[in-house]
């Protein structure tokens, strides 16, 4: 791969590290006056989460405007105190990734008396011209989800569409995982960039969601889908930007569990009317428990969701029948034929077999407020999946027995600190690792050895047999196989407001580590011919004799800087510069070269 440096823009300030370090937390800001429109320096502006109790505090500057650059989504309290006035409070709830805006008319009279906006303001994004949805931790609960994958009510957006369509498998895909991308905006599915708390959530070889977190652990996402700051970068697609749920100063949790099976579905159009609807079963379960460790200062909250899902796959492949069988004079093919099913209908055999899917992820959160300066989240989630393929999967004439089992982990990692060093100045710190670890195990690893049909292949595994346009049946040709991929992340973001200007500064590192294995496969050989196989003449074999691996390292950086300028009170300018650089792969046992 040709080394590649990506300008967006031009090339700015660098300081270490971002794709978004502030991205995924919502930012608030507004001006205090007078009942006679006079801008107030100096006001105490104090910000209030409802659910913690975890207050930041700022003061308005010359021209009376205040910012709190970097908190967390959720439901707040916004407090304006000044010597000499009434007290003015109004409730607000921010949303992920939002920029609002709260403006104050302080009244004079005692301090101890109260102005309260009964209210609770959504606020209305003004502030930015980013484009999205945003969807909130109540309709992730009270939405109806086929299958309660929080990546489905992204498809709510104007100009998302599924990548594939699909009528009864498994939790929506045939990966029983969720669907993995999303196309958006005219891009492909591999172009849309996934976050959680601030950490990538791609796939860093396929470059789709790595998995998808459960809808208890999330307390909203939002769908970015055009004018992107210069916080965003590495993709040309959309942006799919969600947060984890974290404890409060009351305790509360949930359990659940669904049932969906063919005695509870009903019959779709494409559906015979005289036949029964196939076998299939879903259960979706689990628990969730958040609360305070110490009140106003400390939280927890962690959930569990298990998954098990079985349904078959039908299968109608044309078979040697008894009287071709009959004529078999070749050992070899003699042996291979006790590995076909015998004909049940016709020249073909007809029938079902079963298809498992199985998920157990767990999650857990803790978030810590040192100081109404300094607070502190950590969140770990694992997911561990696995998936049963009955059938070959590469061609369209498979027969039962012959199939692959695909264990998975997958792990996210997220921690943040935000510190307050003045009104005006905030930093706040990202680190991160997203990893998978997948295996592809054939069926006949271990079962069939080449050797006992007379094949001197040099490999363990039993080949792929396959005749064309007829059948298809034993290993699997790239099996087994497998990779281990981790991406590490740190970055971060410095927040400083200056007048009418609110700058940030920020930059990102990434570090991937790719590890790809293929053992000696069975390879392949190819009969032209339902006769060629009976008489036992293939066409064309291939066959890999060595254990094929690499351990690819490449690193990328990325900085930007943006400024929003509030160029009057009605109109304000986003004004942003990005530069990434991605690096050259190189392998451990320096086997890559690039010219």
């Amino acid at each position: 791969m040709n080394k590649r440096v990506s300008v967006c823009l031009a090339i700015v300030f660098v300081c270490f590290g971002a794709i978004p370090a502030l991205a995924q937390n919502a930012a608030l800001v507004g001006t205090v006056r007078d009942s006679q429109q006079a801008l107030i320096p100096n006001a105490m502006v104090t910000l209030q989460n409802l659910d913690t109790s975890v207050e930041f505090n700022s003061t308005t500057n010359e021209l009376g405007n205040y910012e709190f650059p970097t908190v967390r989504p959720g439901n707040y309290s916004v407090r304006v105190e000044l010597s000499g006035f009434r007290r003015f409070v109004q409730n607000v709830v921010l949303a992920v990734n939002q920029r609002g805006r709260v403006d104050a008319t302080l009244q004079v009279g005692d301090i101890s008396a109260e102005v309260t906006v009964q209210e609770t303001t959504t606020v209305v994004q003004t502030e930015s011209s980013a484009l999205g949805d945003v969807v909130h931790s109540r309709d992730l609960v009270n939405i109806p989800l086929n299958g309660r994958f929080f990546l489905d009510l992204a498809l709510m957006t104007a100009g998302t569409v599924v990548p594939s369509t699909n009528t009864r498998t498994f939790l929506a895909t045939p990966s029983g995982i969720g669907i993995s991308g999303i196309n958006a905006s005219g891009t492909r599915e591999d172009s849309t960039n996934y976050l959680f708390d601030g950490i990538n959530l791609s796939d860093m070889v396929q470059n789709q969601i790595t998995f998808q977190p459960n809808i208890e652990s999330i307390q909203e996402f939002k769908v970015q889908t055009n004018a992107f700051s210069a916080e965003y970068g590495r993709n040309a697609g959309i942006i799919v930007n969600g947060i984890s749920k974290q404890g409060t100063n009351s305790f509360h949790g949930s359990a659940f569990e669904y049932l969906r099976n063919e005695k509870l579905d009903a019959k779709n159009f494409f559906d015979r009317p005289d036949l029964p609807i196939p076998a299939f079963k879903r259960n979706v379960f689990g628990y969730s428990i958040g609360g305070p460790i110490v009140k106003g200062k400390t939280f927890f909250f962690h959930s569990y969701e298990g998954r098990q899902g079985r349904e078959v796959t039908t299968i109608n492949t044309q078979v040697p029948t008894a009287a071709e069988r009959a004529t078999v004079t070749n050992p070899v093919i003699q042996k291979m034929l006790a590995l076909v099913p015998a004909a049940n209908s016709g020249n073909r055999f007809a029938g079902t077999v079963p298809r498992k899917r199985g998920l157990n992820q767990f999650t857990g959160r803790i978030d810590h407020s040192f100081s109404s300066r300094d607070v502190f989240f950590g969140n770990f989630i694992s997911n561990r999946d696995s998936r049963t393929e009955p059938t070959l999967q590469q061609q369209n004439l498979p027969l039962p027995g012959y199939g692959d089992y695909r264990p998975a982990e997958r792990y996210l990692l997220s921690l943040g600190e935000t510190h307050i060093f003045s009104p005006t100045l905030t930093n706040e710190f990202r680190a991160g690792a997203n990893r998978v670890h997948i295996q592809f195990v054939p069926d006949v690893l271990g079962k069939l050895n080449p050797l006992d049909f007379g094949l001197t292949t040099g490999s363990p595994v039993f080949p792929n047999i396959l005749v064309s346009g007829v059948m298809n049946f034993g290993g699997i040709e790239p099996f087994p196989q497998g990779r281990g991929d981790t991406a590490f992340q740190y970055n971060d973001t410095l927040s400083w407001i200056h007048g009418r200007h609110s700058l940030k500064f920020g930059g990102e590192f990434r570090r991937f580590r790719n590890n790809n294995f293929s053992t000696a496969t069975g390879g392949r050989i190819t009969f032209p011919s339902l006769a060629a196989f009976l008489s036992g003449n293939p066409s064309s074999s291939i066959q890999t004799q060595l254990p094929v691996t690499n351990s690819l390292r490449v690193s990328a950086f990325d900085t930007f800087v943006q400024d929003d300028f509030k160029v009057t009170n009605r109109l304000t300018w986003n004004l942003g510069l990005r530069w990434e650089y991605n690096g050259v792969p190189s392998d451990v046992h320096n086997r890559l070269a690039n010219f």
